[in-house]
């Protein structure tokens, strides 16, 4: 089930001016995102409690989100959702296993993608059961607002399931805004006892080429030194019974300069309930340092970085922001 979202590029000027070249202005000023996404613009949550529905929107009509094409000269859409809320269907679930979906604002653009259409969509696409589930591949000129965690032989939806993955727009200036924002997209074991990088496979927002594929390093570019300011939750399952410390180092080059230590519980192993902790730090950082995460533990147990697949919890994530460009 979808619901449709007027593109407001495409609206608004009429004849005077075509859509794409519209869009060109879209390009210099906005990094894709939602718009207002404190005041609950696009966001999913449970319909009733009590079937496989969810409701998207603020509750009041008219939320805006930047969606970037994904098409060479394509540039980015403003859409505009017009209804309160938007409630749309889940796909019943498997008997065995437990999947992931998401929820997704999509963009048609039939000059481009040859689809026919010329519209926005909200949409669930249905993932793949699986005893270690993975979210379904995002389609072209599309961004995420939510996981949903479709365990096995259940009949309701309820916000617990739901991991928020909406990322607020942000004002395409340089260098003031540059950074990134990465998470974890596959679970990662910290063995007991030994160092190890944190490896950051989906990127949230890096629009300046800070990082790379799985590599667990950031690394600065040409013209975007300064002062940084740095931010890193972290969400873990304990995988031994025993009580412990964890530690985790930020690493500039070959130099640890901040250290963020939790103490873990002595709750049972694969805790349902995640533990989580935050850090936010400042650090000068200049053109080709690197800076990375490293974890290590001290007794007998390890640690199971969790991605939003447990209780719909929010995952690990390690963000930048270039606060202050160097003179």
């Amino acid at each position: 089930m979808v619901a449709t979202a007027t593109l407001l590029t495409r609206d608004i000027q009429g004849e005077s001016l075509s859509a794409a070249t519209d869009r060109l202005v879209n390009s210099i000023l906005f990094v894709e995102g939602v718009v207002d996404k404190g005041g609950n613009s696009f966001q999913v949550l449970q319909n009733l409690g009590t079937d496989m529905n969810i409701k998207v929107g603020s509750g009041t009509a008219f939320d805006k989100a930047v969606v970037a094409g994904d098409f060479a000269g394509q540039g980015k859409f403003v859409t505009e959702h017009q209804n309160a809320t938007q409630v749309l269907a889940v796909a019943a679930s498997d008997p065995t296993n437990d999947r992931i979906d998401n929820v997704i604002l999509r963009v048609f653009d039939d000059t481009f993608d040859s689809s026919t259409d010329d519209f926005a969509d909200i949409e669930v696409t249905t993932g793949t059961p699986s005893g270690s589930p993975s979210p379904p591949t995002v389609p072209s000129t599309a961004i995420v607002l939510a996981e949903i965690l479709v365990q096995n032989a259940v009949t309701q939806i309820v916000n617990g399931d739901i991991t928020d993955k909406r990322i607020e727009y942000k004002l395409n200036v340089r260098p003031a805004f540059a950074g990134w924002q990465l998470t974890l997209g596959t679970t990662d074991f910290i063995p007991s006892t030994s160092p190890d990088d944190l490896e950051w496979s989906a990127e949230e927002f890096d629009t300046d080429a800070f990082h790379s594929g799985s590599d667990a390093f950031v690394t600065i570019p040409a013209g975007l030194g300064g002062l940084y300011r740095i931010d890193v939750n972290l969400c873990f399952i304990r995988t031994g019974t025993s009580t412990g410390d964890w530690i985790v180092f930020a690493i500039k080059n070959t130099t640890d300069i901040k250290a963020f230590r939790k103490d873990a519980t002595s709750e049972g192993a694969g805790n349902p309930n995640p533990n989580t902790g935050s850090i936010s730090f400042f650090v000068d950082l200049q053109p080709t340092d690197t800076l990375k995460l490293e974890i290590q533990t001290f007794t007998d147990w390890s640690l199971q970085w969790d991605t939003g697949a447990s209780g719909g919890v929010t995952g690990s994530w390690f963000s930048g922001q270039l606060l202050s460009p160097s003179v």
